[in-house]
């Protein structure tokens, strides 16, 4: 298994795991999005493994940011979208895709790396902890109709 970057000729396993991960987006709202990301080398990193054939198997998006609420002053690197095929879980395929996005943002100075999950995502919440994250708080988010 390897880990390397988005290369051109990416888009259409790129959006299809997306498309897994996130399936209340379009296919066209999936590309505007890679698009944006790609547009954006200095703050976005997108990486791919591939198994021994180079298929892609899984993929994680992580950008560059700073988190003033939280972390004042302290520029981190936060993970944006990171899936592996269920069929290929528990092999270590996402421990080392974040931790090759870690890398990347330590190499532009990042000193934490961050995450989220939806709250009721046991699979998820039990990935990160496995990879020595630790939760930091919830919120709940509202909203209110101006019509």
């Amino acid at each position: 298994m390897t880990i390397r970057p988005y290369q051109p000729g990416d888009d259409d396993i790129w959006c299809a795991l997306r498309s897994a991960l996130w399936p209340e987006g379009s296919p066209d709202e999936h590309t505007t999005e890679m698009r944006a990301l790609l547009a954006r080398p200095e703050r976005w990193v997108v990486l791919f493994s591939t198994d021994r054939v180079g298929a892609i198997t899984g993929f994680v998006e992580a950008s560059m940011t700073v988190d003033p609420a939280r972390l004042p002053e302290v520029p981190a690197i936060r993970i944006e979208g990171w899936y592996v095929g269920s069929e290929l879980r528990r092999q270590g395929i996402g421990r080392r895709l974040v931790a090759a996005a870690a890398a990347w943002g330590q190499e532009r100075g990042a000193r934490v790396l961050l995450s989220d999950a939806e709250i009721d995502n046991a699979v998820s919440l039990a990935a990160h902890a496995a990879l020595g994250f630790e939760e930091t708080g919830r919120i709940v988010l509202l909203r209110r109709s101006l019509d």
